[in-house]
């Protein structure tokens, strides 16, 4: 496997990986189907594809901002519900620094001042948003 200078693969190597793993899984499905075997729905092989990291996110920049950004909160998320702050908050809870303008939006990566601290209900529903926002508008 293809490493960078600081011990990450490669996104082009875990990308190579993926498909190779998805043409093996097709190539038995093909050979159980050859045979004359059905597959049926129930018993369909699930594949869960392992989610890539962009190596920024393991940089030590942006490990040094995250940390600040989730300290300053107090561990605690920022997003509020009803005028009222939610009340999860480490460590019972996993905390997400989450910029506040995205940085495909034009936001500043380092910039705490574009960072909040949100739980993971929080930042999925926020980063779903702001995709749906972004690929439906309108030029």
């Amino acid at each position: 496997m293809v490493r960078s200078s600081h011990g990450v693969p490669h996104c082009n190597a875990l990308a190579e990986q993926n498909d190779a793993f998805l043409f093996h899984m097709k190539r038995a499905q093909m050979r159980l189907l050859s045979k004359g075997q059905k597959l049926k729905p129930s018993s369909a092989v699930k594949v869960r594809v392992r989610k890539t990291v962009d190596p920024w996110y393991l940089s030590t920049e942006h490990r040094q901002w995250r940390n600040l950004v989730i300290k300053r909160a107090s561990g605690r998320c920022q997003a509020l519900e009803h005028g009222q702050r939610c009340t999860r908050a480490a460590p019972r809870h996993r905390m997400f620094a989450d910029h506040i303008t995205e940085v495909r939006d034009g936001g500043a990566p380092l910039d705490p001042a574009n960072g909040q601290c949100l739980c993971g209900e929080h930042h999925s529903s926020k980063t779903a948003q702001a995709r749906r926002l972004r690929y439906h508008a309108t030029p």
